[in-house]
């Protein structure tokens, strides 16, 4: 099993699905949006404006080999609590 890492979220997959994804996401580009504002001067009301903005990956992504019993031990303890 492997973990691949993609922003702040970590993913458990077997290791054949993480090589492919890490090899399709290695050729996806970056898509972003930016607030750039509102068409009036106290920004309050009127449109609000954006740019679009795709450019090259710059991967955000990484992945790392999880030992089988440690996967089977969290895979034993689920979701953690929220406390």
């Amino acid at each position: 099993m492997m973990i691949i890492n993609i922003g702040y979220q970590e993913y458990v997959l077997p290791t054949k699905d993480a090589v492919t994804v890490l090899e399709i996401l290695t050729n996806a580009e970056k898509y972003e949006t930016k607030y750039i504002g509102k068409d009036d001067k106290n920004n309050t009301t009127g449109e609000a404006y954006h740019t679009y903005h795709v450019y090259e990956n710059d991967g955000v992504f990484s992945a790392k080999v999880i030992p089988n019993d440690k996967y089977r031990m969290a895979k034993l303890a689920g979701k953690p609590n929220q406390s």
